[in-house]
């Protein structure tokens, strides 16, 4: 499962928490790069050894490195996903706006937003759609993606019959129906119950 963030919530986490919640964000965007992006034969190191191991030793330009990466193979997986997937930033914007962006103060929040926007992207198919095959050939993926069925696999319709069953009749021989008999409407004649009606009359009591 991949999980689509809030890119205002994000921002206002990560300055309400002086910057830990930031720290937290980019483990989880490297380790749902890696399930995204599996198959590609590559694998992003965890971001805590990134930051805090391999940082320092290169003056912080392995960070940097590490979500160029991280964005490119997003961009590199995105066809195998299907057409209508969309990732709207690459790893050069993210490190321009890391590195340029810092004189006006805000250039590592977009460059963070950026990195965010794109693996959310992915919210909405990841473990919905059949992967294609990866291929670094451009030519193969566009053989790949015609003929590509990105729907799900072994999905079953079940057919409802709406016709309500024949209670009466065999409709395929049209045969038709016996007249039903209706009971005899018993009429008593007005004559009879005005006699009976005089005779209990004359009875002396």
């Amino acid at each position: 499962m991949v999980k689509k963030r809030s890119t205002a919530l994000v921002i206002l986490l990560s300055i309400c928490t002086c910057g830990i919640y930031t720290i937290i964000l980019y483990c989880q965007l490297g380790s749902a790069t890696n399930k995204i992006c599996e198959g590609d034969g590559k694998k992003q190191v965890h971001c805590l050894v990134a930051a805090l191991l391999l940082g320092p030793i290169t003056l912080y330009i392995y960070p940097l490195v590490w979500a160029y990466k991280a964005m490119t193979r997003l961009q590199d997986n995105a066809y195998r996903y299907g057409p209508q997937l969309q990732v709207s930033y690459s790893g050069g914007s993210y490190v321009a706006w890391t590195l340029l962006g810092i004189w006006i103060g805000i250039g590592p929040l977009v460059a963070m937003s950026q990195f965010n926007s794109d693996v959310s992207a992915f919210a909405d198919f990841y473990g919905y759609v059949q992967l294609l095959q990866y291929t670094e050939n451009k030519l193969e993926r566009i053989e790949l993606a015609k003929n590509a069925n990105y729907g799900m696999p072994n999905v079953v319709v079940q057919v409802v019959n709406q016709n309500p069953p024949q209670q009466y009749g065999n409709v395929q021989n049209q045969t038709p129906l016996p007249p039903q008999n209706k009971p005899a409407q018993i009429n008593a004649p007005i004559e009879n119950a005005n006699t009976n009606a005089g005779s209990f009359a004359d009875e002396p009591y």
